[in-house]
């Protein structure tokens, strides 16, 4: 399923959606290397941050783990949407790092949850 820019500006805080809107046309194009392996560090931080978040209140849902906060976690459908999001943005800035140093992206994790 892909984010559409609404849904992700929906979403995502200020900062997150700088770094989701980095992943398009010309920011895309006008970053250096080392900003780019920036945003793809950034980019992977929250993913698995969103996707350790999803678990957990899956886990409290299904009452396998005890809550966190006073009441067991209610869904997590805009956690799972933001793993999506950052996934498919990891996935843009990894593209744009392939194309620009052939190679670069053996040692990235490309798992998605």
């Amino acid at each position: 399923m892909t984010i559409l820019r609404e849904q992700a500006r929906a979403l995502c805080t200020d900062d997150e959606y700088v770094l989701y809107e980095a992943s398009f046309g010309k920011p895309l194009e006008g970053l250096s290397l080392s900003e780019l392996r920036e945003n793809i560090a950034r980019t992977r931080r929250a993913r698995d941050k969103f996707r350790d978040l999803a678990k957990r209140q899956r886990l409290e849902q299904r009452g396998k783990k005890e809550p966190s906060g006073q009441t067991p976690a209610q869904g997590n459908d805009r956690s799972e949407q933001k793993v999506t999001l950052f996934q498919q943005t990891l996935d843009r800035f990894a593209t744009r790092l392939e194309s620009l140093e052939p190679g670069a992206t053996d040692g990235l994790d490309e798992v998605s949850d």
